[in-house]
């Protein structure tokens, strides 16, 4: 009789370990899954954002660069108007490359 009931005790063991290890395979697989719906979800949302802010930079730089050229071959502003436009266009090159390098 103690012999069984030392079997069962050890089987009783193991089959709380087999349960509780399953759980955690299913628990890891299930996390696995949400963090790749969350990288997922994370992409998209940067490939989103990147075109959103691409569209309107791309407008400034090509405004900036077209107000450039007109002030510095009519000489007809100041210089610190050529300066704030050359700062314009040098800074949304820098924020171009940002958007870049996060999407």
């Amino acid at each position: 009789f103690a012999g069984t009931v030392t079997a069962l005790r050890v089987f009783g063991s193991t089959l709380s370990t087999a349960l509780h290890s399953t759980w955690l395979y299913h628990q890891q697989e299930r996390t696995a899954r949400l963090l790749q719906v969350a990288q997922n979800a994370r992409s998209s949302f940067l490939g989103n954002m990147s075109h959103e802010l691409r569209t309107p930079l791309n407008g400034v730089m090509a405004i900036s660069e077209e107000l450039t050229r007109e002030v510095a071959s009519a000489g007809k502003l100041q210089s610190h108007c050529l300066t704030d436009l050359l700062d314009i266009g040098c800074s949304s090159e820098g924020l171009l490359r940002l958007i870049t390098g996060v999407s």
